[in-house]
């Protein structure tokens, strides 16, 4: 009974992301070829049955396709990190995408005995849309060559520290960087433990986030650290910072970061500073 609004709803947001499609600009973030090698293709609850609900990997978008309907991710990127230092058992990548509205459409892989599979996660408006139904299935490749790779092979590991371009202690470590965090701070800067950044912090490390390189890095306000935190991505090549701090209750994005890396950085933040009162 509930299947015809939740239908109605699918084809409503999928007929107005086409329009929006057809006035995106020409330049499209897209997927880099290592990722579609293992990830690429149709994904399928049931692969025997063309009536069944899919889901299409492409390079430059994620898609969902349910009775003729279908429903696009735009903007896609990958992320390991999805889930910061805590990921669930077995899973792999997230692929996260923007759908019309700043709500968001995500694959999350994850493996098995079988192989790999497929579940939907979505921001609340495209989550009511797709109905929870579809967000309830396991997806699995229906392509012959993604079907070959099994839970035996691994995604690509994260290059070691020396290989990616230096020392994450040094990039952060850096005056560059000092000048780089003020400057995107602005008026906060005058806040010694957000500019100075020497309360108590875990080492910085190297993260791979929607696709690009960055140094991560967390700190807290001496004695205060469960209400006055924050956590950095930084990258020293562009010289790009974001930033989430969280001050009481209140939270700050720093750097404008785009959808894909603010939800990342929220991920972040709850499994530095929130792991241990779960």
């Amino acid at each position: 009974m509930a299947s015809l609004p939740t239908h109605r709803a699918f084809a409503a947001l999928a007929a107005g992301l086409l329009c929006a499609t057809a006035a995106m600009p020409a330049r499209a973030q897209r997927l880099p070829p290592d990722v579609l090698a293992l990830y690429g293709g149709i994904w399928s609850a049931d692969c025997a049955n063309p009536a069944a609900p899919r889901l299409r990997v492409e390079a430059d978008g994620l898609l969902v396709e349910r009775d003729g309907q279908r429903l696009t991710g735009s903007r896609p990127q990958a992320t390991a990190s999805y889930f910061g230092n805590s990921p669930p058992r077995n899973y792999e990548i997230a692929l996260m995408s923007e759908v019309r509205g700043g709500s968001e459409l995500l694959f999350i892989i994850y493996h098995d005995t079988r192989g790999r599979f497929i579940e939907i996660n979505a921001g609340p408006k495209t989550a009511a849309a797709l109905g929870p139904r579809l967000q309830a299935l396991h997806y699995r490749a229906c392509n012959p060559a993604a079907e070959q790779m099994k839970a035996a092979t691994p995604p690509p590991p994260a290059p070691p520290a020396a290989a990616a371009g230096g020392s994450v202690d040094v990039a952060i470590a850096s005056p560059r960087f000092s000048a780089i965090w003020r400057r995107a701070l602005g008026p906060d800067a005058r806040e010694p433990w957000l500019a100075q950044m020497n309360g108590p912090a875990p080492p910085p490390r190297w993260v791979n986030v929607a696709g690009s390189r960055y140094a991560f890095n967390a700190f807290c306000k001496d004695h205060d650290c469960f209400d006055n935190n924050a956590v950095q991505l930084y990258a020293p090549e562009t010289g790009v910072v974001f930033a989430l701090v969280h001050r009481l209750s209140r939270d700050t994005l720093v750097g404008n970061p785009p959808p894909v890396v603010a939800t990342e950085l929220r991920r972040l933040w709850k499994a530095q500073w929130r792991q241990q009162s779960r």
